[in-house]
């Protein structure tokens, strides 16, 4: 297939679990043979330099101008737009030209989306190459959040009541957008069939959604077979993100006290990029705030257990991935796990209550061989079904039967 592949970002590194989904999956249908186009939004001055491990999976990279006008400017312009804000600023009506000049000719097959965030930026320049003539390609949508499902769920947490009146006025505009945007779409690939299932709900006009969970780097990501540090606990994130900042302050404030309680010589690492403030004002004797890291797989191999108390977001925590990968436990809250075919107890732990989550982090601490039944499990199951291969495989299998179905019907 030729596929024009469109990016909020240049997902290098892939340091974030978006960056992650959109560089490996992208890896994977280049090593399958699929030519690919690269289209990325960006907002500084001059595009980014594209790295080698990028440039050699792609024929080609566009970049393409995001919003040039200011944050306070962008906020004025929402409060009469239908476009959510969070959305517009990956859009800019040089983009939109840019756009259907590099699709004039017609050459791709497919223009796949990894987020719902250009979503704008592709209907106004379907709109222009039709009015053009020109045959548009299949459009595959790849979401790896229902977004207005973690805006909802931040407004209600957040004690600010002016960004919580915005989050709400924000999530019913999105919620809209969505119910109304996803049947433009000729397939949309929800990360996780809980994503699935919202969007089916919402959707105001039938939409080809199916399940196409994110992978891991199975290959890479080992268990290091060294013995953990005792004690020690591990929650990985990038802490410029509210989810996690929320999440933190949640572990440090209802969980950390119980299992230190229980556990005195407990030490907990937050490891991830750009912690803000609230997050660096957790950091004490027993906690310990990084920021960003040379290895993140190196805090999570000796630590004892990971930890994913989340309770905003959708889709998958790529973060719970990895620890299987590398043969760690986990412990999560619901949120956390959903989207991931786990069992509670067989290859994670799910806990809820804050002393219930604290016992469960003691439990691992103390109990090895139950660490060691979790990560055996939690390894095969990612090693079964969430490795890039396989994930890619299946992504690229739907692809490829909607575009013989659909040539056949035109033939």
């Amino acid at each position: 297939m030729r596929i024009l592949w469109l990016m909020t970002l240049l997902p290098w590194p892939p340091d974030t679990g978006g960056k992650q989904d959109t560089f490996f999956m992208l890896r994977e249908f280049s090593l399958m043979g699929h030519e690919i186009t690269s289209g990325i939004v960006f907002h500084d001055e001059t595009p980014p330099a594209v790295p080698g491990e990028f440039s050699s999976l792609v024929k080609e990279t566009h970049f393409l101008p995001g919003n040039p006008a200011t944050l306070h400017v962008q906020l004025f312009k929402s409060i009469t737009d239908t476009v959510p804000f969070k959305f517009r600023k990956y859009y800019s009506e040089q983009a939109v030209r840019q756009l259907s000049d590099i699709l004039a000719d017609g050459q791709f097959d497919v223009v796949l989306l990894d987020h719902l965030h250009l979503a704008p930026l592709l209907l106004d320049t379907r709109s222009i190459v039709d009015w053009e003539g020109i045959g548009f390609p299949l459009k595959v949508l790849r979401t790896q959040n229902v977004e207005s499902t973690i805006v909802i769920k931040y407004a209600q947490r957040t004690t600010n009541a002016m960004v919580a009146a915005f989050g709400k006025k924000e999530a019913h505009k999105m919620k809209e957008y969505e119910s109304n945007v996803l049947s433009e779409f000729d397939l949309v690939a929800a990360i996780s069939p809980v994503d699935v299932a919202t969007y089916g709900k919402m959707c105001k006009r039938r939409a080809n959604i199916v399940s196409i969970t994110a992978g891991v780097d199975i290959e890479h990501l080992e268990p290091s077979g060294a013995p953990p540090q005792a004690g020690e606990v591990v929650f990985v994130g990038s802490f410029d993100w509210q989810p996690n900042v929320d999440g933190a302050i949640w572990l440090i404030n209802k969980v950390w006290p119980r299992v230190l309680e229980k556990y005195p010589d407990a030490h907990l690492s937050l490891v991830g990029r750009n912690p803000r403030e609230p997050v660096k004002e957790l950091a004490s004797e027993t906690v310990e705030v990084t920021g960003q890291v040379e290895s993140v797989e190196e805090y999570v191999s000796r630590a004892t257990c990971s930890v994913v108390p989340l309770w905003i977001g959708s889709g998958m925590r790529l973060k719970i991935l990895e620890a299987f990968a590398l043969g760690r436990p986990v412990v999560s809250t619901s949120l956390g796990a959903e989207g991931i075919e786990v069992i509670d107890g067989e290859h994670i732990i799910i806990r809820d209550d804050a002393d219930q989550f604290a016992d469960a982090v003691v439990k691992l601490l103390t109990d090895e061989q139950k660490c060691d039944e979790l990560s055996r499990n939690a390894r095969a199951l990612a090693e079964k079904n969430y490795s890039w291969p396989n994930v890619a495989g299946k992504f690229s299998e739907v692809i490829e039967k909607l575009l013989q179905s659909r040539d056949e019907s035109q033939a």
